[in-house]
C-alpha cells in the first residue's frame, strides 16, 4: 500500500496550499512534496484542478487532481500518462490518456 505524502498545491490565486496524496501518484504527476505544514492546508472551499484520465482498456475514468498549470497534462502537450494501477498498487502501472480538464472550483464558505 502507498503511503500518503503532503504536496503543493499552487491555486488559480497565486497561493500555494498543502494537500495530501498518495506517494506514488505523487511521483507519476511530477507533484512537489513537502514536509507537513510548509504551507496552510487547502481549504474546503476550494475544489483543485484536476485532469480526467481514461483507461483505454476499460473505459475506467480516473481524476488527477492537483496538476500544475505549467504541466504538460494541464496545457494539452502531453497525451497520456503512466501511473499506478488502483488495482495492482505493488508495482503494477496503467497508461491513461487525457479525457479532459476542469478548473478550480470555489464555494461560499
Amino acid at each position: 500500500m502507498a503511503s500518503r505524502v503532503f504536496v503543493a498545491y499552487p491555486s488559480d490565486n497565486g497561493t500555494t496550499y498543502q494537500r495530501r496524496t498518495l506517494d506514488d501518484l505523487a511521483a507519476a504527476l511530477g507533484l512537489a512534496t513537502e514536509a507537513v505544514g510548509a504551507h496552510a492546508p487547502l481549504p474546503r472551499a476550494i475544489r483543485p484542478r484536476y485532469v480526467l484520465g481514461r483507461d483505454p482498456a476499460n473505459g475506467r475514468e480516473h481524476r488527477l487532481r492537483g496538476v500544475p498549470v505549467t504541466s504538460g497534462l494541464w496545457t494539452g502537450a502531453t497525451a497520456t500518462v503512466d501511473v499506478p494501477d488502483p488495482d495492482n498498487r505493488a508495482g503494477g502501472t496503467i497508461t491513461l490518456n487525457v479525457a479532459g480538464r476542469m478548473g478550480e472550483r470555489r464555494f461560499a464558505g
